[in-house]
């Protein structure tokens, strides 16, 4: 197979698509512990997870525990990539959340109380311990 597919042509040659320190420096990045900067997130936050994801159920509680003002939705099927595989129902629970106004708030200002069944998914984990 040819690898001149992975590259883009410009005025100057084929060049590479991607600056491989720039990738590499970001796989990097992926490897390293980010929950302090989780926990100190000030923005309405929404984690939605497929089925069959590469996150355990231990790590996504953790995730929850660690953060308890996320909402969280499990979807009923998809993967890794889960907004490729399980795409409808990833943009439902998107387009639900969104339709409510602000993030994590109803167009009134209130903060909304629905369970993720009503958005799509599966009992959202609420818990109040850190």
């Amino acid at each position: 197979m040819s690898r001149v597919a992975d590259l883009l042509p410009t005025d100057e040659g084929l060049v590479p698509r991607f600056d491989a320190a720039v990738v590499q420096s970001t796989i990097d990045a992926v490897h390293e512990p980010r929950g302090d900067e989780w926990e100190a997130l000030t923005v309405p936050t929404l984690a939605i997870f497929a089925k069959h994801g590469m996150v355990s159920g231990a790590d996504k509680d953790e995730l929850i525990r660690r953060r308890p003002e996320t909402d969280r939705t499990d979807l009923g099927r998809g993967g890794r990539d889960a907004h490729l595989d399980a795409f409808d129902e990833w943009i439902d629970v998107l387009r639900r959340r969104l339709s409510r106004g602000r993030f994590g708030e109803s167009r009134t200002g209130t903060r909304c109380r629905r369970s993720v069944p009503e958005l799509g998914g599966v009992p959202r984990q609420r818990l109040t311990a850190r």
